[in-house]
């Protein structure tokens, strides 16, 4: 169990889209998204349960970065990228570990209906990166200064082989600042 801790951190990042300090009648569009953000904040909470080679599993834990200088660029034409290293930090009540990362990952972006969508986010397990686009719902906008946003996660994650079953549950909170 404590060797997919680390990583379910990257899984990851639902609220309605709300402006702060901007006129009620601004509308969010993908323009105001264009450009380098550095990831200010990446954390979350998660629920384990499954099974782990024959074992059973059921956790609940926290993550977190820190010494961080994580960006990520949003290219007019929908392409994104991501670089810089960060410190992530996973903690369940029997276990902490902390892993230097580097990176997201990088694919194609948009968005719609209020939510930021990533294709190409990093992801561990199967084949390295999520299959669909991971959503990420707008919880607050300053614009041209920082975007925060939210999302939930529920992903099942199965081997045969190795006697794995694990279905994890979490909500993070990612912040992007200018």
């Amino acid at each position: 169990m404590s060797k997919f801790l680390p990583f379910l951190f990257l899984f990851v990042l639902g609220v309605s889209a709300c402006q702060k300090d901007e006129p009620d009648n601004y509308t969010i569009t993908e323009a105001d998204f264009v450009g380098s953000w550095g990831i200010r904040e990446f954390s979350g909470d998660f629920r384990v349960q499954g099974n782990f080679s024959g074992n059973p599993v059921d956790e609940e834990g926290v993550s977190s970065i820190s010494e961080s200088d994580l960006m990520i660029f949003l290219e007019d034409d929908g392409r994104w990228t991501s670089s810089g290293d960060y410190l992530m930090t996973v903690e369940t009540s029997s276990d902490r570990q902390q892993t230097r990362e580097s990176g997201v990952g990088s694919g194609k972006w948009s968005f719609r209906d209020g939510s930021l969508l990533l294709s190409g986010l990093r992801n561990p397990n199967g084949n390295g990166y999520f299959t669909d686009p991971q959503r990420f719902p707008v919880l607050d906008f300053v614009r041209q200064k920082q975007i925060s946003l939210t999302t939930e996660m529920d992903v099942t994650e199965s081997d045969a082989d190795y006697g794995i079953s694990l279905r994890t549950q979490g909500n993070f909170v990612l912040q992007l600042v200018r």
